[in-house]
C-alpha cells in the first residue's frame, strides 16, 4: 500500500493552509508533504513547507506567505516584492489564483497554490516540479458596493494610523471617511473576525492584503474623478498649478509624485492627486480636459488619513504605496518596493 503524505501544521485552524496542503496532498502519493508554521518568525513567511519526492530521494522546502483574500495584480505584485527578501524559494497559499496572475507570479519566481487545485512549484535546480491550472473558484455573494468600500476605507485608516483603535468611533470614522454607524459595525466585523482587538491589530498582514486586493477593483473605481489631459505638459510646472488651484481646499500628491519628494528615486510621467472633494473650478483653473490616457489622474479621496503624509500636501506612505502597487508602469512598482522599505513598518 502506497505511503500516505504526511500532513503537518501547528495551526490547524488556518483553513487556506489546511486546504492548500490537501491539494498538494492530492496530487500524487509518491510525493510527501509537511507545514511548520513560522509564526512572529524574522523572515517574513507565514511558514516553511516541505515536500519529499520518495522516487527521486529529494527534499525541497520552500518559505510560505499566506493571503486569505482572492489575488489582484496589486497584491501580487506586493507578494513578489517580499519574495525578493526571503533567503529561499517561496511559495504563495491563497484562496484563488486566477491564470493570469499566476502566470505573473511564476514569471517572478513565485510559486503558488490556491484552494480550488491551481498551482505551480518551481525546484530550486529551475526544474518544473507541478503545474495545474484552469480551475476556476466558486465565489461567495459580496455585501453591497456602498458596504464593501466603507470596510476598506476603514481598513486603510486602522493599517495608516493604528492608534485610532484607541479612538472614540467618531474620531474613527471621521478618518476613514464613512458614517459611524458603519464604522462600528465593520469594527465589530474584524473583531469577530480575530483581525483586531482591544486597540490594536492582531493580524497586520492579513489586513494589507485586504486592502491591496480590494484597492484597485473596488477602492480606486469609486474614488476615481476622472483623467485628464493639461495644456502644459511638464510635470514640475503642472504640480506648481495645481498648488496654485487647490490651495484653498484639501488636497495631496500620490504615487509616483508624493514618492519622488520622499526618497528621488523614480517618478514617472503620470501625477495623481487626492482632493477631499470633487473639483468645482480647479480643473478649469488648470485648463485640463477629460482624457482616458491622460497624465493627470484626480481621486476623490474621502477622510483624513489619506492626507496625513510625511510632508504637507503629501498622501499617506501606504496611499502612494498601493497607487504605485497598482499601476501599470513596472518602473513605479519597483519603486514602490523602495517605498515601503524606507517607510512602511513591515507587517507582522
Amino acid at each position: 500500500m502506497a505511503k500516505q503524505p504526511r500532513l503537518e501544521t501547528r495551526k490547524s485552524e488556518d483553513r487556506i493552509v489546511s486546504a492548500c496542503l490537501e491539494r498538494l496532498r492530492e496530487l500524487s502519493p509518491s510525493i510527501e508533504v509537511e507545514f511548520v508554521a513560522l509564526s512572529g518568525s524574522k523572515t517574513l513567511a507565514d511558514g516553511e513547507l516541505t515536500l519529499r519526492l520518495a522516487h527521486l530521494v529529494r527534499t525541497e522546502r520552500f518559505l510560505v506567505q499566506t493571503t486569505r483574500t482572492h489575488l489582484s495584480y496589486a497584491l501580487a505584485s506586493g507578494l513578489v516584492e517580499r519574495a525578493r527578501r526571503l533567503p529561499r524559494n517561496s511559495v504563495v497559499f491563497a484562496p484563488y489564483v486566477p491564470g493570469p496572475i499566476g502566470r505573473h507570479l511564476s514569471e517572478q519566481g513565485v510559486g503558488y497554490v490556491d484552494v480550488v487545485g491551481n498551482c505551480h512549484l518551481m525546484t530550486k535546480t529551475g526544474g518544473l516540479l507541478v503545474h495545474v491550472e484552469g480551475k476556476k473558484a466558486v465565489r461567495e455573494p459580496s455585501p453591497p458596493g456602498g458596504g464593501r468600500l466603507a470596510s476598506y476605507q476603514l481598513i486603510f485608516s486602522i493599517l495608516a494610523q493604528p492608534e485610532l483603535l484607541k479612538e472614540p468611533l467618531r474620531r474613527v470614522a471621521a478618518a476613514a471617511g464613512i458614517g459611524k454607524t458603519a464604522a462600528g459595525d465593520q469594527l465589530k466585523r474584524l473583531t469577530q473576525q480575530g483581525v483586531i482587538g482591544k486597540g490594536n491589530i492582531l493580524r497586520q498582514r492579513d489586513l494589507l492584503n485586504r486592502w491591496l486586493s480590494a484597492y484597485p477593483d473596488v477602492v480606486r473605481p469609486a474614488w476615481l474623478q476622472g483623467r485628464y489631459r493639461t495644456k502644459d505638459t511638464s510635470p514640475r510646472r503642472i504640480e506648481r498649478q495645481i498648488a496654485d488651484a487647490w490651495s484653498e481646499r484639501r488636497w495631496a500628491f500620490g504615487a509616483g509624485a508624493a514618492a519622488w519628494r520622499m526618497n528621488r528615486y523614480y517618478r514617472g510621467e503620470e501625477t495623481v492627486i487626492h482632493v477631499g472633494a470633487a473639483p468645482t473650478d480647479e480643473l478649469e483653473r488648470l485648463h485640463a480636459l477629460r482624457d482616458n490616457d491622460g497624465p493627470l489622474t484626480v481621486l476623490v479621496t474621502p477622510g483624513t488619513t489619506a492626507y496625513a503624509g510625511q510632508e504637507p500636501h503629501l498622501a499617506h506612505p501606504l496611499l502612494i504605496y498601493t497607487e504605485m502597487i497598482s499601476s501599470a508602469d513596472p518602473r513605479l512598482r519597483e519603486a514602490a518596493g523602495e517605498l515601503r522599505a524606507q517607510f512602511m513598518k513591515e507587517e507582522s
